[in-house]
């Protein structure tokens, strides 16, 4: 089966797409792999694939049965428990709260200064409180092509929200040991927050634990309008250095390779755990696994095949994750460079390679941003070559011997110094990079715009694979741009939108 994992992967995507009701022109497009699985004409590919398929249909139907309500909007009194640290703003606590088998976006506002102190030290993972409040459905999208609130909390099976106007009888059951690895998390995040300055705390707090709250909105938006801010979190690059770093520590302590490696094992989830779990570290971290255990017992498993076998495993396990942005990105950039490997193999110097993975890694994620987020960067293919060694190879490592070295402040002195300065530098060489030319709008694009993108793309990493120059192999990609560019600016046929704004109409 090595190498036949991806077509299992994308077989499982196929099922998972028809049993979330996705749009038809999706789950036909989906549907396409199995062309190619035929056509292999492979006996054990075919019962596998339809085996994960088979798993993938149920997943996906059983997000959208499993998770029926049964609460009704109105007043309610229940206990709820809390499944992370909520976020404080102010007087306002705002989170997630489990109660029986539903989960609720509980906000809830102090009355005074010592009940707020009160709840700053008591709630934590795992802490059950009596609330008692109003409950209310997510308000609908009232404009199109907005952020639809109440779809993304349903996508986490979330149906109401819970606007608590009392929070009493709180109280901490004994812990287990992911919510004992989050209050560890959230000692070391209050840590950086007392002991950097000011200006480098999100920065530290997003390379080192992944928490991307505490950015400033516009320095955000500057670093997407790059390309750039999947660098302020916790990337797959970032955990392969972890992981290359704790095996050749283990290493250098006198351990055999068979025993480091077992030790890494263990590491891994422990590390996920502690940079917030979110799709790339989960990824990453579920991908070294595979392939150290791979390499222990001589499995027929390399890179591209344990990727297909962390997406079979994380889309089973809930098949709403397709949905989430992070998880479609990590996914979708990391499988373009693992099958364009021959590709980059051509490229011999670091500037020539560092261009070839910019330029995969865009293409890879077009249609995604482009979905998402309205727009791509043009920018991030230049900006990427400057911005992913400095925050790889020099502001992750200086994070981190400032963090570790707080017990000796002539240490932390320096190590924190530099950072600051670096982030500072970094700021000033993105708002040099930003411009009106850095960032292509297009507009949402129609599902088939989507297919046509994504076709085009594929077709182009084809065609140089092949030998074809670069202009032309992207050349169909352009044409598509160009089109969707036109037919959202200049459309045939115009139409008068209405636009809420909550107290009148414009149009």
């Amino acid at each position: 089966m090595k190498g036949n994992w991806l077509f299992a992967a994308l077989a499982t995507l196929s099922g998972i797409l028809i049993g979330l009701h996705a749009p038809l022109l999706l789950v036909l497009s989906a549907h396409l792999v199995w062309i190619r699985i035929f056509l292999a004409r492979n006996r054990p590919l075919l019962l596998l694939s339809a085996v994960f398929y088979g798993l993938g249909f149920l997943s996906g139907t059983f997000q959208t049965v499993a998770y029926d309500t049964k609460f009704h909007a109105g007043s309610a009194r229940t206990p709820v428990r809390f499944s992370d640290y909520p976020r404080i703003d102010g007087n306002a606590i705002k989170g997630k709260a489990e109660t029986g088998k539903e989960t609720f976006m509980l906000t809830y506002y102090a009355g005074n200064e010592a009940e707020l102190e009160s709840l700053k030290q008591i709630l934590s993972p795992g802490t059950v409180c009596m609330a008692q409040g109003e409950l209310e459905a997510p308000e609908p999208n009232r404009n199109p092509s907005t952020f639809n609130y109440r779809t993304y909390l349903a996508h986490q099976h979330i149906r109401w929200i819970l606007k608590a106007d009392r929070l009493s009888a709180c109280n901490s059951p004994p812990q287990h040991l992911h919510g004992f690895l989050k209050k560890i998390r959230h000692h070391f995040l209050l840590q950086i927050q007392k002991t950097f300055p000011e200006k480098s705390v999100p920065y530290a707090e997003a390379l080192l634990f992944g928490e991307q709250t505490d950015f400033d909105d516009d320095v955000y938006q500057l670093y997407q309008r790059l390309g750039v801010v999947h660098l302020l979190a916790i990337s797959g690059l970032h955990v392969q250095l972890v992981a290359g770093f704790c095996y050749y520590l283990f290493i250098r302590l006198g351990m055999t390779r068979e025993r480091a490696a077992v030790c890494l094992l263990g590491v891994m989830p422990v590390y996920a755990v502690l940079c917030g779990m979110n799709p790339p570290v989960v990824r990453s971290a579920a991908m070294t696994m595979l392939l150290v255990l791979a390499g222990q017992k001589k499995l027929p498993i390399g890179p591209l095949d344990a990727l297909s076998i962390c997406f079979i495993l994380y889309g089973l396990k809930n098949a709403n994750i397709v949905y989430n942005i992070g998880f479609q990105l990590s996914f979708a950039v990391c499988a373009a460079l693992l099958l364009s490997g021959p590709l980059l193999e051509r490229f011999r110097g670091p500037l020539q390679k560092g261009l070839a993975i910019s330029f995969i890694s865009q293409l890879a994620a077009l249609p995604i941003l482009s979905y998402s987020f309205y727009a791509f960067s043009i920018a991030g293919l230049v900006a990427n070559l400057f911005y992913v060694p400095l925050y790889t190879y020099v502001l992750l490592p200086l994070a981190a011997l400032a963090f570790v070295s707080e017990w000796a402040p002539p240490l932390f002195s320096i190590f924190a110094t530099c950072f600051d300065g670096l982030v500072t530098l970094s700021e000033k060489t993105g708002e040099a990079f930003d411009g009106r030319w850095s960032t292509l709008v297009t507009g949402r694009p129609p599902y088939w715009g989507l297919i046509l993108m994504t076709g085009a793309g594929f077709y182009g990493l084809v065609a140089m694979e092949n030998g074809k120059k670069t202009i032309r192999a992207v050349l169909p990609l352009f044409s598509v741009l160009l089109l969707l560019l036109a037919a959202n600016r200049y459309p045939l046929f115009g139409k008068i939108t209405f636009i809420d704004v909550g107290q009148g109409i414009v149009f």
